[in-house]
């Protein structure tokens, strides 16, 4: 069936104005100054009657200052007052409570330039599902996850309700969020590694298990923050004491210790530390150094790329194809320095 509702393109959208348009800030503030945009906004005058703001809550400090001066150019532009027109603001992680409340009125009023006494919240609020009663008076123990996982999604449903401590834990998450170590408390269990992953396992078998077919036991939603790792650097020497006893000490492994910090030299071994690099085609390990020539002899040292790279820049080379770099297992005439 061919989409009736689509608009394929730009000239097509400026001769004939759709009745809704999805865009951003940036082509919102183009359109007002772009004189081949000009009949979209010639042929609306007087028609703007909503405008929604998804993600409201990303608009912060001087980005919701932009976007307020940028609406209040649009209604201009448009040919109407904030009195015609509907303001809708969306987001999923708008705190609770009267204070956030009174904040979010605050911020639309101001947006749309109207009296926060026009401003209504509509909130939403979580609908928790009643358990079975035939499993939820029983108090059973938790059987093994092995077990857990050879169940049906009802059966598991059942397993799960008729054990306490898992309905605790259901009536935990289901009033606020929860780290892993509030949950394992709740089942007894140490915080180990392992008891973590053992956590993290029950915790999807849960979300699995159902009664029925629109009856989830636990519904999820997790949120994980994780810091990226700036690089790795690594010792080169192949026989450095650092890899014995790892995973590292595998005839695979060409070098030594693995570090995630910068350093110069070992601490197992006090050979030179270099950073490590991978190759986008083979997959290839490879440690990268410069060259240097002093008194007839070539060193080789860290590399440091010290040059400024424009991240909006629209082709980007690898620095590393500009700078002479080694592949470890150096061998003499090669001096480290």
């Amino acid at each position: 069936m061919e989409w009736q509702s689509e608009v394929v393109g730009r000239d097509v959208l400026r001769e004939d104005p759709p009745p809704i348009l999805v865009t951003n800030a940036t082509m919102l503030e183009y359109m007002l100054v772009r004189n081949v945009d000009r009949p979209i906004i010639d042929q609306s005058q007087g028609k703007l009657r909503w405008i929604v703001i998804d993600e409201a809550h990303s608009y912060l400090g001087s980005q919701a200052a932009e976007l307020t001066l940028l609406l209040r150019r649009v209604l201009l532009a448009f040919g109407c007052q904030p009195d015609q027109v509907h303001f809708i603001a969306t987001s999923a992680t708008i705190g609770s409570g009267e204070y956030a409340k009174h904040q979010l009125q605050k911020f639309l009023a101001d947006i749309a330039g109207v009296d926060p006494s026009r401003v209504t919240v509509v909130t939403g609020e979580r609908e928790i599902p009643e358990l079975r009663s035939e499993f939820a008076g029983q108090h059973l123990p938790l059987p093994q996850p092995s077990t857990l996982q050879q169940m049906t999604p009802d059966e598991r449903y059942g397993a799960l309700v008729s054990c306490p401590q898992i309905r605790q834990m259901r009536k935990r998450l289901a009033t606020s969020a929860a780290r892993l170590t509030d949950l394992m408390s709740i089942l007894k269990w140490k915080e180990s590694p392992q008891d973590r992953l053992n956590m993290l396992a029950l915790l999807d078998l849960c979300a699995s298990a159902r009664h029925g077919e629109n009856e989830p036991f636990l519904p999820l939603r997790g949120h994980f923050f994780q810091r990226g790792q700036p690089g790795l650097w690594v010792c080169s020497n192949a026989q450095c004491e650092g890899r014995v006893g790892t995973c590292l000490d595998a005839a695979e492994w060409p070098f030594g210790a693995v570090f995630t910090d910068r350093r110069e030299h070992c601490s197992h071994c006090g050979y030179p530390v270099l950073e490590l690099y991978q190759c986008g085609d083979c997959g290839e390990e490879v440690l990268a150094a410069t060259q240097v020539c002093e008194s007839a002899e070539d060193w080789l040292r860290p590399l440091n790329v010290t040059e400024d790279v424009d991240e909006f820049q629209l082709d980007i080379e690898d620095l590393l194809t500009e700078l002479e770099f080694r592949v470890s297992n150096i061998v003499p005439p090669y001096i480290f320095g």
